[in-house]
């Protein structure tokens, strides 16, 4: 029985719908963990969600490619049916799963999710990752989640060549 499903469109990859192009209504802005209220401490929401993404990810159970472009990703983890907690905790996992392949030639490169669709289940999580590029043959996949602070965007860029035991090479 399902307690709920959500869909977050991430990086301003999100179609605007026929209303929207001809009203010129724009897509909501991209998420983000600290607010923008100044004299605010986020501190403590920063380490919640933190804390979920990483439960979440150590209780992955199985992902798999359904599609070139779409990744089924199933987790023990459920969502507290708190409703602060069933409203954030989709968004904080769109915002810091990250998928990734290890290419042939031993370098690995993160392809951009620019929707992640969210089901809430009793038994655990299950989300689809939608990517914006083909997934290409020939590469091993995997999932990982950025904990640091901030998004993430500028680490991504900055990681070493070696990051997985047993790489190619």
């Amino acid at each position: 029985m399902a307690a709920g499903r959500t869909r977050i469109h991430l990086h301003g990859h999100r179609v605007a719908g026929l209303w929207r192009r001809l009203f010129g209504v724009r897509p909501s802005p991209q998420l983000g963990f600290e607010g923008s209220a100044v004299g605010v401490d986020y501190r403590l929401r920063v380490q919640v969600a933190t804390r979920t993404v990483r439960e979440f990810v150590e209780s992955i159970d199985n992902y798999e490619l359904t599609t070139l472009k779409t990744v089924r990703v199933w987790s023990d983890y459920t969502i507290s049916r708190d409703p602060g907690l069933q409203e954030q905790v989709p968004k904080w996992l769109a915002e810091r799963l990250r998928f990734g392949i290890v290419r042939p030639q031993g370098d690995i490169a993160y392809l951009d999710i620019h929707t992640v669709d969210v089901q809430a289940l009793e038994e655990g999580t299950e989300l689809f990752l939608h990517l914006a590029h083909k997934v290409a043959p020939g590469t091993r996949a995997f999932i990982a989640a950025y904990l640091g602070s901030g998004d993430g965007s500028d680490q991504l860029r900055e990681l070493p060549r070696a990051m997985l035991q047993g790489e190619p090479g």
